[in-house]
């Protein structure tokens, strides 16, 4: 049974604006491996050490690419907390597209020990996933890429532009045009 709005319009006709994305599981893991020297905690922190954002982002993009987050919250459990059964850090993500009531959820349950190569993380996923069908979202570049980024525009953007026109080959130049 179609219902209609005031307009007179249906629900189908209202979410053809929308496209479905197979955003995957609901529930799956993430590993870190070198980037977790960086990351972790200093003595009796409560916070991960910028860029802890892009790193679990750029692990989360390989198993969801759908989704453009925006990080809302991040706590890590210091060594003396009385809360047993609290997880050693928790971390609160939406997506960042109007219309997605996607929420994502990381947590890892146990301290990791020093000698620990990898690191898992397990993300949930709370809400459906629904954009815009011509809609796309990006993050912003921070911290070391954009630094690289900035001492290549330090003459200007038209000499990296020619620079890099430079570099590029000639065949991908001629498929351009």
């Amino acid at each position: 049974m179609k219902t209609r709005d005031r307009k007179g319009q249906s629900d189908k006709d209202n979410q053809s604006g929308y496209r479905k994305c197979n955003a995957g599981p609901r529930k799956f893991k993430i590993m870190i491996s070198k980037q977790w020297k960086k990351i972790k905690p200093k003595h009796r922190g409560s916070q991960l050490i910028p860029p802890w954002t892009d790193t679990l982002y750029h692990q989360f993009m390989e198993k969801n690419p759908f989704c453009t987050l925006s990080f809302k919250y991040q706590h890590v459990k210091m060594n003396n907390s009385r809360k047993k059964k609290s997880p050693f850090f928790h971390a609160a993500a939406k997506c960042t597209f109007n219309g997605c009531n996607a929420i994502y959820t990381f947590s890892k349950k146990r301290n990791p020990k020093s000698e620990d190569k990898k690191i898992c993380f397990t993300v949930k996923r709370f809400g459906e996933v629904t954009h815009h069908k011509k809609h796309r979202r990006f993050r912003a570049d921070k911290y070391r890429r954009r630094g690289k980024i900035g001492k290549s525009l330090v003459y200007g953007v038209s000499h990296y532009y020619y620079s890099m026109l430079k570099q590029t080959s000639t065949e991908q130049i001629m498929a351009a045009t």
